[in-house]
């Protein structure tokens, strides 16, 4: 009788160590998972900043070079002919 209560003892025991290690295994998926989405959004925020300060900068060099042609498009329309203008600052 001693001998059966020890011996379902340790197959409960390894029935729970058993079940134990499942659920580590499936929560370290779980972790990593839900690591990895992190670091995914993670550089998908930074890579949008990224993207957004290029598309700033672009925008401030296209408006200068527009304004500059602006300028030059004025300067035709009123002399009539294009000078080269030295502008000191």
């Amino acid at each position: 009788m001693l001998r059966r209560v020890d011996m379902s003892k340790q197959q409960t025991e390894r029935r729970i160590d058993g079940q134990y290690k499942n659920t580590r295994a499936l929560l370290d998926i779980q972790l990593t998972s839900i690591g990895a989405s992190t670091l995914k959004y993670y550089y998908l925020y930074h890579l949008n900043k990224i993207s957004f300060g290029i598309v700033m900068a672009s925008s401030i060099i296209v408006t200068s070079a527009l304004n500059s042609l602006q300028e030059t498009i004025e300067k035709i329309d009123t002399t009539g002919h294009l000078e080269t203008v030295h502008k000191t600052q």
